[in-house]
């Protein structure tokens, strides 16, 4: 009998294929996402999107939950709703890994179907860099970039209250089309030890999926061993398996001020990807850290996908603060 897994793993080979086949006829069809290193309420983008936007050409504006930023859909807008067919079956089959008690890594964001699909291949381009799946870095509106270019100058933002938004967001920019993208997306997820990357920071792909499921040959990692680690960084994967914590768990330290990390993203992306020192991971592990448990009202439920759930205060048992 074929395992749900399988059968996922099978409809994600056969959505590569018509993506790529879509991608051969419909190249047109290209996306940029907008963010900034500030917390900009999803008002303020709705604003910039509405200052941006321009009339002469065909463009959709997509809002992301919780006001994390914007993807902009643009090019050849008789190609999207083959796209977005092909996306929504994309997002229903990660979302299904992502509950299943599958193998392999699942990180999916807040929003949902096309727009989380998006996000996805972002992710994945931000974190492969590979020569066809890669992005390009600017600020909107400006033909080079400003090193001195601040969040806490008065001239950086845009608009007051709600509407305040930077003038100059950045701007990721897929340099293929959105059917070849998520064809080689969809690559890299399936076959993550083999994807030609320009860069280093394959660690951080969103969706690592082993060949087959129920064996997998389980290898026990010099990171479990501390004091067998070649390097004084980590990365964030390699950090949280270095304290046997999950991301989410790693990123509340981070919060918390307990642990310090380096941003090294040379474009200034909040989402980093950032590096921590072994020496900082090891006085976290060594005073005795306990795992984060979010405060949860009593008859709460578990918030829909593509909703926002509201911040809550994480509870820190016996940290010694």
């Amino acid at each position: 009998m074929t395992s749900p897994y399988t059968a996922l793993r099978g409809e994600l080979e056969r959505l590569q294929d018509c993506f790529r086949h879509e991608g051969v006829t419909r190249s047109g069809l290209l996306a940029q996402r907008y963010w900034d290193a500030d917390q900009i309420a999803p008002e303020g983008w709705a604003a910039f999107a509405s200052r941006a936007a321009r009339a002469d050409r065909w463009e959709e504006w997509h809002l992301l939950a919780g006001g994390e930023g914007l993807i902009r859909l643009h090019g050849d807008g008789t190609a999207l709703d083959a796209f977005a067919r092909l996306a929504e079956s994309g997002w229903i089959a990660l979302a299904a890994l992502e509950q299943a008690p599958a193998p392999g890594a699942i990180t999916l964001g807040d929003d949902g179907h096309m727009c989380g699909w998006l996000t996805v291949v972002f992710e994945t381009a931000l974190a492969a860099m590979t020569p066809s799946l890669r992005l390009e870095y600017e600020r909107w509106g400006l033909d080079d970039e400003v090193e001195n270019l601040s969040e806490f100058d008065p001239g950086y933002w845009c608009g007051s209250a709600e509407d305040r938004h930077p003038v100059h967001p950045f701007a990721q920019t897929l340099t293929r089309d959105l059917f070849t993208a998520s064809a080689d997306a969809i690559g890299c997820w399936l076959d993550p030890d083999h994807v030609l990357s320009i860069d280093w920071r394959l660690d951080d792909l969103p969706i690592r999926l082993p060949a087959v499921a129920g064996q997998i040959e389980v290898v026990a990692s010099p990171l479990d061993k501390p004091g067998l680690v070649a390097t004084d960084e980590l990365t964030t994967r390699e950090a949280a398996n270095f304290l046997k914590v999950s991301v989410d768990t790693l990123n509340a330290h981070v919060r918390g001020g307990r642990l310090p990390r380096r941003n090294v993203s040379p474009h200034g992306s909040s989402r980093g990807p950032f590096l921590y020192k072994v020496s900082d991971l090891t006085k976290l592990r060594d005073i005795g850290y306990r795992r984060t448990l979010p405060k949860v009202a009593a008859g709460g439920t578990k918030p829909r996908r593509g909703t926002k759930p509201p911040p809550v205060e994480p509870v820190y048992e016996g940290l010694d603060l």
